[in-house]
């Protein structure tokens, strides 16, 4: 290999791995020897301490050692003590001349600071270690730069020397490298080793040439000079839900170019609970950037711009107070302080809190329910319903004196009385309560009692602050049972007998039903549906009004029990629909139902009735709902509701089925169980469950033209098939004036063409003549 192509080589590693300035002087008259060694090393740093006059530990650079045979040469690698080696020490620069005492003194500490170092700072350092890998440690396992480019390098206790050796004699190269490392700087010692020099020289084992010679690296440490800082005040005042503004400029004097510091971490503190802030900047002499960590922290980056100097940094600082910060509570940021003022509370709105008594039972319509207040006529003495009326001032702060608050009225139109109706008030009703500054009943947070005032029927309470009503709530006082009626959901059970009707299978919480505490049902309880909650029949007991009323279970009377043994109440609804969880309520206090079939003939009937004794004693009988029973799904039918229908257009797809004997099927079979093809695509039905031996669904014809046929498939896979025809009158009757425009122009074609045959007879007949 000649010394030129060794030259070029070392170059390229050198500038690539360092990007300093590097010196490598290769002298012209170089002897023939059985290696060339030669090095790379920068030569010089700029290293900037913090404004405690510190810094941590970290890489200056690299050194590269680089050997190469000569022609026809092979490395000595073995033993050790003979192998081909380079050798590059470290020492302080002899100072001469004018003020060499004071040089050799830096140079000299400088050496103290460097060392040599197969693994970089980030491995072995000042700073937070990191796991070594081939990135940050040249001697890495099998990975590291020196192992991959045939070397050893080795490094001495004192740090000051570095030797590279040969691996392999089958290469014809071999490269090392270290880290020139800068040890951590305390507190003075920037000005003792900035200027310092340090000398770099290379050595070589007898049968090795030197091609390169001693080399110095000088290292400046500049120091970050804080000038005068904005004095920070701490006697302001804020008011609470308003904002203050505070400006900060932090300078410096002396700043190296292009160093990049944590200028400050501006923090939000003090006593004032739920305080927000916003900050911005600018700077001059550089660049600043601010990042929001957390809500209370936001950290400013510092950068000099490329020239070293003065820098500046002015920052912004808007904090806001909460609504509800309590007077006297303070807030903090950057060693700025601002208190919260004192108000006048103006009144603004209320908030009504209202609360179910004894006798009462309520579910807003916000989470699902009625939102009726229910409660039992008969009970005079029970609370049926508590409403607290908190005022709320301009700031969104409770008012709790009474002499910013406003008068408080509650009325009572029909039923319903503000007081217990007992014998001691000679069962006076009170339809209307004030409380005022004059009556000294009033006091910010002021509290609403309802009662029954013994007649059922339909009241409303309405609750008004300072002349202007703030909400209202429907009452709906509960009379003795005077009827009772049964809805029969599901027509046709099972003729091999089995329990039609259920809380809803518990695969989740949302799937069955869940309970809701009702002061007036008898067990305490009323329950919420399920999404696959499915009643068999719905019950309802009902008073005078038409309202239904949570009783203890009616009585179930089977006409024939061989054919439907019993009925089981399930629960008593909470009135509570959620629809986006397809949840639906078959309403408030409404009773739910399942009945149970025994195997029998299909097409057996019983009568069921349900049987409730009200408080005087009379028993109320529903009028009968006749159960019928049918067996298993055996054949269906599938038809649409019209032959054809245009795109897009509402379609109704209805299925029948049938048991073995020709009766009407059990009810909840599913029609189309296992699913449904179209030829035509359309959005198909989730299901078609039977329901006293029929479903239909309304669906979207496909916007698509042409013959449309849908197939169901039943649980064994046999299909029912319904077809239509999806037609386009406005794209037939276009195709058919295109259809027409073609005809035409072709007839056009035909007649040019006969023209020119004639023409060409004419002119053939003229050519004869």
């Amino acid at each position: 290999m000649s010394t030129k192509t060794t030259f070029k080589r070392v170059a390229l590693v050198a500038v690539a791995s360092l990007g300093f300035g590097l010196l490598s002087v290769a002298p012209s008259n170089a002897a023939a020897g059985d290696f060339l060694a030669s090095f790379t090393a920068p030569s010089s740093a700029t290293v900037q301490t913090n404004a405690a006059d510190t810094a941590t530990t970290r890489d200056l650079g690299t050194v590269v050692v680089s050997l190469a045979t000569a022609s026809s040469k092979t490395f000595v690698v073995s033993p050790a003590a003979n192998a081909d080696t380079a050798t590059v020490t470290m020492a302080a620069q002899l100072a001469s001349g004018t003020g060499s005492a004071a040089q050799q003194a830096k140079n000299d500490a400088l050496l103290a600071k460097l060392d040599f170092n197969t693994a970089s700072s980030a491995v072995a350092g000042a700073v937070t270690p990191v796991a070594a890998s081939a990135s940050n440690d040249y001697n890495f396992a099998t990975t590291g730069q020196n192992v991959l480019n045939n070397a050893t390098v080795e490094t001495s206790t004192s740090g000051t020397v570095m030797t590279t050796s040969a691996k392999s004699a089958s290469f014809t190269t071999a490269v090392g490298r270290a880290y020139l490392v800068l040890n951590a700087l305390s507190a003075g010692d920037a000005a003792a080793i900035s200027g310092g020099v340090v000398t770099l020289s290379l050595t070589v084992t007898a049968n090795g040439l030197i091609q390169t010679f001693q080399q110095t690296f000088t290292l400046t440490v500049g120091t970050r000079t804080a000038g005068t800082a904005t004095v920070p005040t701490t006697t302001g005042t804020i008011n609470a839900g308003g904002t203050a503004t505070f400006t900060y400029t932090s300078p410096y004097t002396a700043v190296l170019a292009n160093d990049a510091w944590t200028e400050r971490t501006l923090t939000l503190g003090g006593t004032a609970v739920g305080s927000t802030f916003t900050a911005t900047a600018a700077a001059t002499g550089g660049a600043i950037t601010l990042t929001r960590s957390d809500a209370n922290n936001i950290v400013a980056s510092a950068v000099k711009s490329n020239i070293a100097g003065a820098y500046s940094v002015t920052y912004t600082i808007v904090v806001t107070a909460s609504a509800t910060a309590a007077a006297g509570s303070t807030i903090t940021v950057a060693g700025f302080a601002v208190t919260v003022q004192p108000y006048t509370p103006v009144y603004n709105s209320s908030t009504l809190t209202p609360t179910v008594g004894t006798n009462g039972y309520r579910v807003s319509s916000s989470s699902g329910g009625d939102g009726f207040v229910w409660a039992y006529a008969a009970d005079k003495t029970n609370s049926v319903l508590s409403v607290a009326v908190q005022q709320v001032d301009q700031n969104g702060n409770n008012i709790s004196v009474s002499a910013y608050a406003n008068s408080v009225t509650a009325t009572i139109t029909g039923k319903g009385s503000l007081t217990a109706v007992t014998n001691a008030s000679a069962d006076a009703v009170v339809k209307s309560q004030s409380e005022t500054a004059l009556n000294g009943l009033l006091s910010g947070n002021d509290t609403f009692v309802v009662y029954s005032d013994g007649t059922s029927g339909e009241g409303k309470l309405d609750i008004s602050v300072g002349g202007v009503s703030v909400g209202s709530y429907t009452l709906r006082f509960l009379g003795d049972a005077a009827s009772i009626k049964a809805t029969l959901v599901y027509p046709i059970g099972n003729s091999a007998g089995g329990t039609t009707g259920s809380v809803g299978a518990a695969t989740t919480a949302d799937t069955t039903i869940s309970a809701r505490t009702n002061n007036l049902a008898v067990a305490g309880t009323t329950s919420n549906v399920g999404s696959l909650t499915d009643p068999a029949i719905a019950v309802s007991v009902l008073d005078a009004n038409g309202w239904a009323i949570p009783t203890t279970a009616p009585i179930v009377t089977s006409s024939v029990p061989s054919v439907v043994s019993t009925a089981t109440r399930l629960f008593i609804d909470s009135g509570v629909s959620a629809p986006t969880s397809l949840k639906y309520s078959a309403g408030t206090f409404v009773q739910h139902y399942s009945y149970t079939t025994l195997a029998s003939k299909s097409g057996s009937t019983s009568d069921l009735t349900f049987t409730f004794v009200n408080a005087a004693g009379t028993a109320l009988v529903s009028p009968a709902v006749k159960v019928t029973v049918g067996g298993a799904l055996a054949k269906a039918t599938l038809a649409f509701d019209k032959a054809s229908y245009a795109p897009g257009a509402e379609a109704i797809l209805t299925a029948t089925g049938l048991d073995k004997d020709g009766n009407k099927a059990y009810d909840a079979q599913d029609v189309m169980a296992n699913g449904m093809l179209s030829t035509l695509a359309f959005t198909t039905p989730a299901s078609l469950k039977l329901n006293n031996g029929t479903k239909s669904r309304t669906v979207n014809a496909p916007l698509a033209s042409g013959t449309w046929t849908v197939t169901a498939y039943d649980s064994l896979d046999r299909t029912y098939t319904a077809t239509a025809t999806i037609t386009n009158v406005a794209q037939e009757a276009l195709d058919a004036a295109k259809a027409a425009t073609a005809a035409a122009e072709a007839s056009t074609d035909a007649a040019s063409e006969a023209t020119d045959a004639a023409n060409a007879a004419t002119d053939a007949a003229n050519a004869a003549a």
